[in-house]
């Protein structure tokens, strides 16, 4: 007999610039599941010719989503995960409006983080949710938006990897995201690999330090990656073996002790 499959429901929300797009992955049964909420990042970057490539509009869902599906199986974790503003269909700014403006980014980076807190909400109105297990987890952009909720509302883990607001600068919004480490309510892990081109190392370290000075409970873990592999694709195949097993065991640990 066939194991019950994990599903992928997409669901929409009203928010305050109009509807936001959320996909949920569920594992197979009633629950209530630990949740892991997961914040995408910028969805630009430059190709191999250097330019910069926009790809806003692509959902983070596509096709059955089966490495999404294998999650949910393989942890028995409910995965929620918002488009934000902008993207994917999702109404509100969108990232090519602030593009080349680092306070328009950060300002961005904080609409989206107010707006996964209205998904946070709307998730935690379900009964297939246990309230006492969520994560929140985020990459790139997505590791900005997870810091800067996990400052204002305590999460059972936080995991941000590869963090930061601009590539290839290590300054730009740093004395937001130092405030933001230095009052997170749980704890946090931080990932970055020491190959990773696009944002720099420092900006997991500055983190690191920040929170560290204000008795934070924050791990920092620096990788050194393959030679010739993009360090800032955590999801390169070649990367994941790296960083994934530090990552569940984080979350496996706090899920057994939310409190």
């Amino acid at each position: 007999m066939n194991k019950p499959s994990a599903v992928i429901e997409e669901h929409w929300i009203n928010v305050t610039e109009g509807r936001h797009r959320l996909w949920l992955v569920r594992p197979a049964g009633s629950g209530p599941f630990p949740a892991v909420v997961w914040n995408h990042g910028s969805q630009v970057w430059y190709n191999e010719d250097g330019k910069l490539e926009d790809h806003c509009e692509e959902p983070q869902i596509v096709g059955d989503g089966w490495h999404w599906k294998s999650w949910a199986e393989q942890s028995g974790y409910l995965i929620l995960i918002p488009e934000g503003r902008g993207y994917a269909g999702s109404d509100g700014p969108r990232l090519s409006d602030v593009l080349y403006s680092p306070t328009g980014v950060m300002d961005f980076l904080a609409g989206r983080s107010e707006d996964v807190e209205a998904a946070v909400t709307w998730l935690l109105s379900r009964d297939d949710v246990d309230k006492d297990r969520l994560a929140m987890t985020g990459i790139s952009h997505g590791g900005v938006v997870a810091l800067l909720a996990s400052a204002r509302q305590r999460y059972a883990a936080t995991i941000i990897q590869g963090t930061g607001p601009w590539y290839q600068r290590a300054d730009v919004g740093l004395d937001i995201l130092q405030k933001a480490a230095a009052h997170v309510k749980g704890p946090l892990l931080v990932q970055h690999f020491l190959t990773d081109s696009l944002v720099p190392v420092e900006v997991s370290r500055y983190i690191y330090e920040a929170a560290k000075e204000a008795e934070r409970d924050i791990q920092l873990c620096e990788y050194p990656g393959t030679p010739g592999v993009e360090g800032h694709f955590f999801h390169d195949p070649r990367n994941r073996h790296e960083w994934l097993d530090d990552h569940n065991r984080f979350l496996a640990r706090r899920f057994a002790c939310p409190k």
